[in-house]
C-alpha cells in the first residue's frame, strides 16, 4: 500500500468517523452512556426523595447536555481528522515534488553514508546546482557546494568547490562538474566525498532559476554586494554595499562572472552570499510562515531529505544564534594542453577541511586545529585530484580564489 492509500485508509478508520458510537470521555457507546446516566440520576432522585416525575425532568436535561457535548466533540474531531488528512496529503505531494527519481535514490543509497543516529551531531551534505536559463541539471553542474550542518552548535558551513577543479574520474582527467554527467548524483557524491575526505550523508540539487521565487516569497533578502559592476552575463548593474535584492536581482547577482573580480571564483562567492542570505531570512521567519516557504522550496530543490526533515531542521534553528561560515576551496587557474582547469592548493585545502570538520571558521588560518582533525589522514587530502602536486609557483602566477572582491564587514 502506498502512502496515499495508507493515509486514506487511516482517514476512513478514524474513530471520529463513527459519531453514533463514539464518546470522548470513556469510549462507551452512547446507549451505554445513557444507561449510566439513568442509573446515576435515579440514585440521586431516590437520595433526595424525588419521585418518578422528577426523574423524568432531570433525565431529559442531562441527556440533551450529553448529546450536545458529544455532537460538538465529534464535529471537532472530524474537522481535526480532515485537517490532518489534508496536511498529510499536502506533505505527501511536496515529498513527491522534492524527491529524486527512483534510479538516483537507489544509486545514492550506496554513495551516501548514513549520518549518526544522534540527530544533534554534525553532518555533510552535497549541493549541486545550475544557473542555466533554459537547462536543467542534465550534464554539468555550475554549482558544487559542500555544506556542513551542526545542529548542536547551530553552525552552517558553505564551502564552494570550483566547477573546473581538476580530478580523476574513472581513470581520466576531468573537471569536477563532469562527475554528475558521468555518474549522476551518486557519482558526484563519491567524487566530492573523496576530494574533501569526508562522508557525505545528504544530497540536494538546486535550480537557481526557481530560487528567485523563494527570495520574493521572503520579501527580498539583504546582501552585502562586495563590488560595483556593470551588467554582464547576469544582465543587471550593481553598486557595492548592503542592499535588499528581489528575486530577479538575486539571480542576476548569482550569475555574474564576466564583470566581477575573480571571474568564476567571484560568481561562486556571490552564490554563497545569496544562499547565506536566504538561510538567514528563512530563520528569521515565524513558524507559521514555514509551510509557504517549503512550498516554494519544493519547486527549487530536489533532495533525499523529506519535507518533515526539512521543516524539523528549520524549526531547530529558528530563534537561535546561528553562525554561517563561507569559504572556497583554495584554488588557482591553470591551462593544460589548451584546456582551462582549476588546480587545488593542497596544503591550504587540507588545513581548511580540518578547520571545517572541527567546527571552526574555515577562513581563519590562525585557528588552532584540534588533535583529532590533525590526525585524520583523510580530511582534505584530495586523493582523486589530477592537479600538479607541486603547485606553489603555478599559483603565484595565476588567478586564485583570493582574488575575489572582499566582502566588507
Amino acid at each position: 500500500m502506498n502512502n496515499k492509500e495508507s493515509n486514506a485508509a487511516d482517514f476512513k478508520n478514524d474513530k471520529a468517523y463513527k459519531p453514533a458510537h463514539f464518546n470522548s470521555n470513556n469510549n462507551l457507546p452512547i446507549d451505554h452512556v445513557d444507561g449510566a446516566l439513568q442509573e446515576l440520576v435515579h440514585e440521586n432522585a431516590n437520595a433526595n426523595g424525588g419521585g418518578a416525575g422528577g426523574l423524568r425532568r432531570v433525565k431529559h436535561k442531562r441527556r440533551r447536555v450529553s448529546r450536545g457535548l458529544i455532537i460538538a466533540l465529534v464535529a471537532m474531531l472530524s474537522i481535526g481528522a480532515i485537517g490532518y488528512a489534508a496536511i498529510a496529503l499536502w506533505v505527501h505531494s511536496l515529498d513527491q515534488s522534492i524527491s529524486l527519481n527512483e534510479a538516483d535514490v537507489e544509486k545514492l543509497k550506496d554513495a551516501l553514508v548514513a549520518s549518526d543516529s544522534d540527530e544533534s551531531k554534525a553532518f555533510y551534505m552535497l549541493v549541486l546546482g545550475s544557473d542555466a536559463r533554459d537547462e536543467g541539471l542534465t550534464s554539468r553542474s555550475d554549482v558544487t557546494m559542500l555544506v556542513r550542518i551542526d545542529p548542536r552548535q547551530y553552525t552552517i558551513d558553505l564551502i564552494s568547490i570550483p566547477r573546473d577543479t581538476m580530478v580523476n574520474i574513472d581513470g581520466s582527467t576531468q573537471k569536477i562538474n563532469a562527475a554528475y554527467a558521468s555518474g549522476g548524483a551518486a557519482g558526484a557524491v563519491r567524487v566530492v566525498s573523496q576530494f574533501a575526505g569526508v562522508d557525505v550523508s545528504h544530497y540536494a540539487e538546486v535550480h537557481f532559476d526557481d530560487l528567485k521565487n523563494i527570495v520574493d516569497t521572503l520579501g527580498g533578502i539583504w546582501v552585502n554586494v562586495p563590488e560595483s559592476f556593470s551588467a554582464g552575463n547576469g544582465g543587471l548593474d550593481f553598486k557595492a554595499g548592503e542592499q535588499k535584492l528581489n528575486g530577479e536581482q538575486a539571480l542576476a547577482f548569482a550569475r555574474e562572472r564576466y564583470n566581477v573580480q575573480g571571474g568564476d571564483f567571484g560568481r561562486a562567492q556571490a552564490q554563497r552570499l545569496i544562499v547565506e542570505a536566504i538561510i538567514k531570512q528563512v530563520l528569521a521567519s515565524s513558524p507559521a510562515e514555514i509551510p509557504g516557504l517549503i512550498n516554494q522550496l519544493a519547486a527549487a530543490v530536489t533532495t533525499d531529505f523529506s519535507v518533515s526533515q526539512i521543516a524539523k531542521m528549520a524549526l531547530n534553528y529558528i530563534g537561535k544564534d546561528v553562525t554561517i561560515y563561507s569559504a572556497a576551496c583554495p584554488s588557482y587557474t591553470l591551462n593544460i594542453d589548451g584546456v582551462s582547469y582549476v588546480g587545488t592548493m593542497f596544503d591550504e585545502w587540507r588545513a581548511m577541511m580540518q578547520r571545517v570538520d572541527a567546527g571552526l571558521d574555515p577562513a581563519d588560518e590562525t585557528a588552532e586545529i584540534p588533535e583529532k582533525q590533525l590526525n585524520d589522514e583523510s580530511l582534505g587530502m584530495a586523493t582523486n585530484s589530477a592537479a600538479p602536486r607541486d603547485y606553489k609557483t603555478l599559483a603565484e602566477n595565476a588567478m586564485t580564489t583570493d582574488d575575489v572582491a572582499e566582502v566588507a564587514n
